[in-house]
């Protein structure tokens, strides 16, 4: 008999015993599509009602942009904002008050004919202080009030409404009983000059008719909105004070969306659907308890338990019986694995079972010989590699002396006196000399790296005060705010060019991953053996992915918003390779969002013999 047909005779006994049991799997078979199909139509239930809510949101907002962009072009309107950041005569005064008169009544007409849905319409200038504010409401609607005289000051995206439209989050408005959602459009005269904002209170009693319209989701759904805060909106509890922090509503915050289950606000399981607004400050949320979606399987759940404990006695048994021939020989090749995953290529395996078990092993023991003779190419190919990093970095290095006296020359004028325009491209070109230089210097320093040539001259140095002129010559290109906490330190023999790079290098990365009003922080104390360098930026943070690939020669982030930065993704290799060289560590702290905190260190007393 050869090793197919015992191994053949093998699988058949296990198959006749499997169908004994039977019943058992289609058990879980049924189960299992039954959830399944039970868990995708609530899901699917749960998605289109949370866009179909979603898109009646969003028509409502779009809408009230069109009446706030009809408003603003009105004659009246556009009469009224002309006066607006005038010194007014006495005539002129008088021509403005009539204008007010009307504009007044422009908006309360607006008001009555969308009774319902805003709660108040009114117009801010410049300086946030609103002008004009209609009273809003009779007896039979509510009390008449006025917001004249209030500042919007502090009220988010106030500032960026003046130039393009604004919809606040729920928390931005908060008056003494309840609190409001403002959608703010920009006012314009017509040369396009921004004169203030008109302002739409909108009614979050409406914002709930409308999710209450497109609700159907059995006894136990339910459908609200929620501000990126937690706030509650449109929700049973919705008051400022209270917060909804649930998986869901953190999964949403942080991908934009979150379809699966839950724990609610009020401690009950649910199945829901999580929708974080590309271009409002709201998540939608569409929830039912998790029993009500699998109310119908109950009856096969008991059915699976038992039959679940019945397979389990069976496979226990005829695992006994079988492990001595089918265990030992995958546990032989499970520690041979583990030690192919540690780079020992001369591992192998000897298994003497007569089937394809044992054809597998000879098939392992082939691989692991192919793999060590590719990891030997490997090393040839990295030596090679090596050589013309290091060759192709000395000879783009050659050139630049004579360019950059060259560049130096004609900026001085030896040649002639220059115009603006000569002046100016001269100086681009010498700021992009620079930066190849730069990245130039970063490809030498990584080829030196890889060789394991890199030359130290060891100074004693002064670290605060070499850390301050190395701060100071950074920002006298680079506008940043900069803090260098540093107290008192020893004297420390170091190679300053080499400590130069790798803070030169860390301080660059915390300006260029901060999109804007980068701010740097700069720690350094004595810890141990060892003085502690930090730096800590405000800048886009780091994914878990791209962290594990960081220290890599030539890595940028994959994400869109690493690769939008450039380089060559060489200064934390370089860095890496300077620290380790002289015993020191570097690490990191980096959360998306939050910004990234780089630690080294540098030995008090210097490692001299060349790692």
């Amino acid at each position: 008999m050869n090793k197919i047909t015992s191994t053949r005779v093998q699988l058949t006994v296990i198959l006749l015993v499997t169908a004994l049991i039977p019943l058992m799997i289609f058990g879980w078979v049924n189960l299992d599509r039954t959830i399944k199909i039970e868990t995708v139509q609530a899901e699917d239930s749960l998605k289109s009602t949370v866009l179909s809510n979603e898109e009646a949101l969003e028509n409502y907002l779009e809408n009230t942009e069109a009446i706030a962009e009809s408003i603003s072009n009105t004659e009246i309107i556009q009469k009224y904002i002309y006066y607006l950041d005038k010194n007014l005569n006495d005539s002129e005064r008088e021509e403005f008050e009539f204008v007010k008169a009307q504009a007044d009544d422009l908006i309360k007409s607006v008001m009555e004919v969308h009774w319902g849905k805003y709660h108040h319409i009114y117009i801010a200038n410049k300086s946030a202080e609103i002008v004009l504010s209609p009273d809003h409401g009779n007896e039979e609607k509510g009390s008449p009030s006025s917001h004249f005289g209030s500042n919007l000051s502090d009220v988010s995206w106030f500032n960026e409404a003046l130039q393009e439209t604004q919809v606040t989050d729920f928390s931005s408005l908060v008056e003494s009983d309840h609190f409001h959602q403002l959608l703010m459009f920009p006012l314009k005269d017509s040369s396009g000059q921004s004169k203030g904002v008109i302002a739409f209170e909108l009614m979050i009693s409406y914002e709930r008719e409308l999710l209450a319209k497109h609700l159907n989701l059995g006894n136990t759904g339910n459908v609200y909105l929620v501000a990126l805060d937690g706030t509650p909106v449109v929700h049973l509890r919705d008051d400022a004070s209270f917060k909804i922090e649930t998986i869901g509503i953190e999964k949403a915050i942080e991908n934009g969306h979150y379809s699966g289950k839950s724990i609610n606000s009020e401690g009950v399981e649910v199945h829901g659907f999580y929708l974080k607004n590309s271009k409002y400050p709201w998540i939608l949320v569409a929830e039912i308890e998790s029993s009500e979606v699998l109310k119908n399987i109950k009856d096969i759940q008991f059915f699976f338990a038992v039959s679940l404990l019945l397979t389990f006695i069976v496979v226990l048994v005829l695992s006994s019986l079988m492990s001595n021939f089918f265990t030992k020989p995958i546990h032989k090749l499970h520690e041979a694995t583990k030690r192919i995953m540690l780079e020992d290529y001369d591992v192998r395996v000897d298994v003497k079972t007569g089937n394809e078990l044992e054809e597998l092993a000879d098939a392992f023991n082939k691989t692991a010989s192919a793999l060590g003779e590719l990891d030997e190419k490997r090393k040839e190919i990295d030596s090679t590699k090596n050589k013309l990093l290091s060759v192709t970095s000395h000879e783009l290095q050659s050139p630049l002396t004579p360019i950059k006296g060259q560049l130096q020359m004609l900026d001085k004028e030896y040649f002639g006196k220059l115009n603006i325009e000569q002046k100016a491209s001269t100086g681009m070109i010498k700021n992009n000399f620079e930066h190849l230089g730069g990245i130039i210097l970063k490809f030498v320093n990584m080829s030196r790296i890889m060789a394991k040539r890199i030359s130290f001259n060891f100074v004693k140095t002064d670290l605060a005060a070499h850390v301050k002129q190395l701060v100071d010559k950074f920002l006298k290109n680079i506008k940043v705010k900069m803090t260098v906490n540093i107290g008192k330190l020893p004297l420390v023999e170091l190679d300053q060019n080499h400590f130069t790079t790798v803070m030169t290098n860390l301080l660059e990365n915390a300006v260029k991953f901060s999109e804007k009003d980068p701010v740097v922080v700069i720690n350094a104390e004595v810890k141990g053996d060892f003085v502690e360098f930090s730096v800590k930026d405000n800048g886009i943070g780091m994914s878990a992915e791209v962290q594990k690939k960081i220290f890599k020669p030539f890595y940028q982030g994959e994400e869109s918003m690493y690769r939008k930065f450039g380089g060559p993704g060489l200064g934390l290799a370089v860095c890496k390779g300077l620290v380790d060289v002289q015993g020191g560590k570097i690490w990191f702290e980096s959360e998306v969002g939050k910004g990234s905190v780089f630690h080294f260190t540098i030995p008090l007393k210097p490692v001299k013999k060349n790692n």
